[in-house]
């Protein structure tokens, strides 16, 4: 019988937080040194790409402005290099977006443009060197190069945005898709915000007083009949956007917000597929200078596949029935086509957003079997969880050929119905974890955030609730060869494989993802490795997706036999299945037990990070040969059983901190190493620091979407130097240490800028000469980036542990934290304690 609870929740972290500590800068950098030759021949390129621009504007009907793609070098993507102070600067030239890592969206008008080559052209040929002495008494030469040289040799290139960035695909293959997919057919227009200049000469330059109302008066014009159009904004940090449909009935001509619409959304009928008015509105698109990308609407398709019956007969499966009340289980919300023949003391709630006769409840039905009796199905090996389990049934998601008649809108209509069926589930059962098990399958894969991603995180956010979304499935012709015993064909494999990513919306900033595994009880292919049919991150300009994997069933093969893994079928049947959709609610019942434990009360970034900490890499990925694909195809790992989370070992000790980190705030929370494991201020041991947090998320930036980022550490003090050191790395560490210079390599690499952090510290015979340590979260904006004045929602879980599981390292964390009158609380005890303090 366990006496302990290793898992203590830090109370009152507010007191934790600490004016910032923040160092200068560096100087201006010449990435030309040496190289003044290439410097003159570069400098050349860029001006004359910037005159060329500055021609066209000037000739073009309309507004003259437009917008250049400003790309970094790759070393010098940190926001110190960036060419904003001479060449652009923001009272005349904003930056209004990023495209790429290191591509800026910069507002120009002719004159600027013109005026930036001026800038550039009369940069030095020779930059000045001249004597500096260091801080140790060192006299050191340093080139001086002038604000304007520096930025202009920290520019890759530049391209004045039009046509090519902002579709991909023809008139014909719209209309099309649209056919073939039973779609309503309608463009997603996204417009750059045009940012009125400062400067009086260059807004003088403009011509019109606001290119996009010049826009809405030309797209009256040009498209010559009738037109339904909805002006959104989802947040203000995403991009203005207008949704159009061509409709056949010329009477018809509405701009509307999506708050205020007044007419109904054409419904599939109405819509006017004419291919000359298609190809006029989009030749007017490609021309005007305001709209920044186009795109067309997306299908569904579900993270499953089709069942495999077992050998022998056929079996049907009793469904186990609720042995306490409603509160004694976790609880898991399903949206999908409806649960079928569940037995009724399992469903806490319902909700038919869809006319029956459209729903196919074959693929929430086998959901909802693993969620209440997985366990009994397939073994603890494969469900880890005890069975049972609350059901709230969202039927939303009909059958393909209906989608668009009950949401003319697209995902705007399903994103709108579901905002409330989610409020309403969370406000009647208290349910805060829902499985997404479909994704979106794309005419042309977008280079935007999709907007389906961006509205779940929206819903997340805004209700503390967490979807966890199914990573997707290849499709069974183009599935990667299955996983093989020399991890020189598996990389081999995986280098051959083809548009195998994630697919919105698994790649949602603030809510979970899973992949697949197969299960350890198969025989005829590997057990534990990454299914075949799993697709694999990044996840949107190199976020880590997915962030968990589950076991999901083994795809078929050369080889036949079972998945592995059992799910029931609409007919109580027992079936073999396989697919992300599977491996999804077993990860969401892990989340909706540690909901449960913790009574509830923790944060939506709390669940998250206790899942994640949890987690551990699968031995089929281990090996070092992978270091390079496990991220991809795995995330952070394997969740461990919720129970055996909250309860750990005594050998290890973990705390909790629970916050918002304040504007101009760091965290700086001191303690001492256990003293069972350090000797003299030599401290061994292992380490694991994750860090969730919420952080205003920019849509329209593009790969610096989002705008705030959090870092974490655990720092040593050095009292020879008297200052504190970081011991901790990112367990995704850079290959070199020329990668960790370079930010394009942080952010890929080592997660800089990614919601998620986990960072570790190992040392078997010891470290440093201080048992002071201090755990430190501090944050960084990104250019133009305001922290919210409200702060950031964040949860940090630090674990220290002995592994050779003999130290006593809970008891002298918690003798150490008492004598320094840290006050802390049981995990599941401070969930008892926060009810009552909210109803007394």
């Amino acid at each position: 019988m366990k006496q302990y609870s290793p898992i203590q929740v830090v109370l009152d972290a507010r007191t934790y937080q600490d004016a910032r500590v923040r160092q200068a800068g560096g100087g201006r950098t010449d990435f030309f040194e040496g190289d003044n030759a290439g410097f003159i021949k570069h400098r050349s390129q860029i001006s004359s790409t910037l005159r060329a621009a500055a021609l066209q504007l000037g000739g073009q009907e309309g507004p003259c402005v437009g917008f250049l793609k400003v790309s970094m070098r790759q070393n010098a993507l940190a926001k110190s290099h960036r060419p904003v102070k001479s060449l652009f600067p923001s009272r005349a030239t904003a930056v209004v977006g990023i495209d790429e890592v290191g591509e800026l969206l910069v507002q120009v008008t002719s004159g600027a443009a013109s005026r930036a080559a001026d800038e550039i052209d009369a940069t030095e040929d020779h930059v000045e060197w001249v004597k500096r002495m260091k801080p140790d008494g060192r006299v050191v030469e340093e080139a001086v190069p002038s604000q304007a040289r520096a930025e202009t040799s920290a520019i890759e290139g530049i391209s004045l945005w039009g046509p090519n960035d902002k579709r991909q695909f023809s008139t014909r293959v719209a209309i099309a898709w649209a056919k073939e997919n039973n779609l309503t057919l309608r463009y997603r227009i996204d417009l750059f915000d045009f940012t009125p200049p400062q400067d009086r000469k260059v807004l003088n330059e403009v011509k019109h007083s606001h290119p996009r109302q010049w826009f809405l008066e030309q797209l009256d014009v040009e498209v010559g009949g009738g037109y339904f159009a909805i002006n959104d904004r989802p947040s203000d940090e995403a991009s203005e956007r207008i949704y159009l449909w061509l409709v056949k009935d010329s009477s018809v001509k509405v701009i509307s917000t999506l708050q205020q619409v007044r007419s109904k959304i054409p419904r599939r009928d109405e819509i006017d597929l004419d291919l000359s008015r298609h190809e006029k509105l989009l030749k007017f698109l490609d021309k005007n200078c305001i709209v920044r990308r186009v795109g067309l609407p997306n299908t569904f398709e579900r993270s499953a596949a089709s069942h495999v019956h077992t050998s022998g007969p056929i079996s049907t499966h009793t469904y186990s029935t609720p042995t306490s009340g409603p509160a004694g289980y976790p609880v898991v919300g399903i949206i999908d086509g409806g649960v079928g023949e569940i037995p009724k003391a399992w469903i806490a709630r319902e909700a038919a957003m869809v006319p029956p006769h459209q729903l196919d409840s074959s693929h929430g039905t086998e959901i909802a079997s693993l969620l209440i009796d997985g366990q009994s199905l397939n073994g603890p090996k494969v469900c880890p969880e005890p069975d049972g389990c609350m059901i709230v049934d969202i039927a939303a998601l009909p059958r393909p050929i209906f989608f668009y008649d009950n949401y003319p809108g697209g995902d705007l209509g399903l994103l709108a119905a579901l905002e409330v069926e989610v409020r309403k589930a969370k406000e009647a059962t208290g349910v805060r974890i829902f499985c997404f098990s479909h994704n979106i399958n794309y005419a042309v894969r977008p280079d935007t955030y999709d907007m389906l991603s961006l509205g779940l995180d929206n819903i997340a956010r805004k209700h503390d609730v967490i979807f966890v979304i199914s990573a997707g499935n290849l499709a069974s012709n183009v599935v990667r060869p299955e996983w093989k015993s020399k991890s020189a064909d598996v990389l081999s494999d995986l280098a051959n494989a083809v548009d195998d990513r994630v697919r919105a919306p698994a790649d949602s900033i603030l809510n979970i993802s899973v992949s697949a595994l197969n299960p350890l009880t198969v025989t005829h292919v590997l057990p534990g490795v990454p299914a075949r049919y799993s697709r694999r991150g990044p996840g949107f300009k190199f976020t880590t997706k997915p962030d968990v994997t589950h076991f999901g069933g083994c795809g078929p093969g050369d080889v036949a036999g079972p998945s592995g893994l059992l799910a029931v079928t609409t007919d109580g049947v027992v079936a073999s299945v396989h697919g992300t959709s599977y491996s999804g609610p077993l990860a969401a019942k892990t989340l909706a037990r540690l909901d449960l434990l913790t009574q509830g009360t923790l944060t939506r970034e709390a669940l998250i990070a206790l899942l994640i900490h949890g987690t551990s890499i699968p031995d089929s990925v281990s090996a070092k040969d992978y270091l390079q694909v496990r991220r991809d195809l795995v995330g952070f790992g394997l969740p461990m059983p919720a129970l055996n989370l909250l309860e750990g070992e005594q050998t290890s000790a973990t705390l909790v901190f629970l916050d918002v980190l304040q504007p101009k705030k760091d965290l700086f929370f001191q303690f001492r190493w256990p003293e069972c494991l350090s000797v003299e201020g030599k401290c061994r041991g292992e380490a694991r620091v994750t860090l969730v947090y919420s952080p205003p998320v920019g849509e329209k930036f593009g790969a610096e979407m989002i705008r705030i980022n959090l870092d974490v550490s655990l720092q040593q003090y050095d009292p020879e130097k008297e200052t504190y050191g970081a011991k901790t790395k990112s367990v995704f560490k850079p290959t070199s240490d020329a990668e960790k210079s370079h930010e394009h390599e942080l952010i890929k690499a080592s997660m800089k800028w990614g919601n998620v952090k986990q960072v570790e510290f190992s040392s078997p015979r010891g470290v440093g000469k201080s048992s002071d340590w201090r755990l430190n979260i501090g944050y960084l904006e990104r250019q133009d980036a305001i922290f919210p004045p409200e702060g950031v929602q964040f949860a940090v879980i630090v674990t220290l542990r002995d592994p050779k599981k003999n130290a006593p390292v809970y008891q002298d964390m918690r003798s150490t934290l008492a004598s320094t009158n840290v006050r802390t609380e049981d995990i599941q005890v401070y969930g008892r304690a926060q009810i009552r303090g909210s109803t007394g």
